[in-house]
């Protein structure tokens, strides 16, 4: 494997706009053969000075690109007007010093398959990644937690990792945050989605002076019977939570129906009593209702829902003249 740095020093003060276009790369050389992957570095006590990493799988892979029209290309992203100090541009060809040890093999071919790693975690349905900063804000999630999540990235990127997870598991990642020690083994995370139902994920948690990083997958067989449990308990919650609306619902309803059926018997009364044959004096123009001889006004007010009050014109000056006379 080949590393090659392109060191560069910009000379007319335009190292943001420098900054800026290796941020907002269309990725053009990516896809070249034998690419591995690119990074790009400053300065800390020279902003104007940067370091372009890109790796190869041998010298002949970056040689081809080098001498192809996608180099040229790929070079169409550099600002206008830029200008370098001759002095000081560099390019260094590296090559890594293959090793014996499982482990240093194994870094080596991940690190070499880094490009299609992030591909897999931001096309593949199964593995998920999410990572935080140091105050345990969610920094990045991939795709598919968002679809498991059931919101979108707006709601997701800059909240508190805690809300995305159960109140044990959110206890439980708080603490391997304070304590800073990297967890041995998988282990299962319940995560909760937008309609407060939790999922389990079996994680990997790595831990970092930056934050925290959960890559996690569907749990597997070994994981079977535990996840299986969670599952029944969070389909119980979620029925229980169901049972409980419905039985509010029903409460609802039925009062609704109790009120229409009150009202129901009253009207009922009233236009039984409308019906009824009710005798009247010829003389005074008193009602019998059956207590005893009643004027017509108090009998309706007494039995009708549906009187008002007020005066006729002939009684309103009356009641108006009774009114002026009064003391007070």
């Amino acid at each position: 494997m080949r590393v090659v740095i392109s060191r560069f020093k910009v000379a007319n003060g335009m190292e943001a706009d420098v900054l800026r276009a290796f941020q907002e790369r269309p990725g053009l050389v990516d896809d070249a053969p034998g690419f591995l992957g690119l990074e790009v570095f400053t300065d800390p006590g020279d902003p104007t000075v940067f370091y372009l990493v890109t790796r190869w799988t041998g010298e002949a892979s970056f040689e081809a690109w080098h001498g192809s029209d996608a180099h040229r290309v790929s070079h169409k992203g550099i600002p206008r007007g830029l200008k370098l100090t001759p002095a000081y541009t560099e390019v260094r060809h590296l090559q890594r010093i293959p090793t014996d040890g499982t482990r240093d093999s194994d870094a080596a071919i991940l690190s070499d398959a880094l490009p299609l790693l992030v591909k897999f975690l931001r096309t593949g349905a199964r593995l998920h990644l999410l990572t935080t900063d140091a105050a345990a804000q969610v920094a990045f999630c991939s795709s598919h937690l968002l679809e498991r999540l059931g919101r979108p990235a707006t709601e997701i990127i800059g909240q508190p990792l805690a809300r995305l997870l159960t109140v044990d598991d959110a206890a439980t990642v708080a603490e391997v945050l304070d304590s800073g020690r990297i967890p041995e083994g998988r282990r299962l995370v319940n995560f909760v989605n937008a309609a407060h139902v939790p999922f389990t994920l079996s994680c990997c948690l790595a831990v970092q002076p930056t934050g925290l990083t959960i890559i996690g997958e569907e749990p597997g067989r070994t994981d079977d019977a535990a996840a299986e449990l969670l599952r029944v308990n969070n389909e119980l919650a979620t029925l229980g939570r169901e049972h409980a609306r419905r039985t509010r619902e029903l409460a609802r309803v039925n009062g609704e129906l109790d009120q229409m059926l009150k009202d129901l018997r009253s009207s009922h009364w009233l236009l039984r009593k409308l019906q009824e044959v009710l005798p009247i004096c010829m003389e005074c123009g008193r009602v019998e209702a059956g207590a005893g001889w009643e004027s017509v006004a108090d009998y309706l007010r007494a039995n009708s829902g549906f009187l008002s009050h007020g005066y006729c014109p002939e009684c309103l000056p009356q009641v108006q003249a009774r009114w002026e006379q009064e003391p007070g």
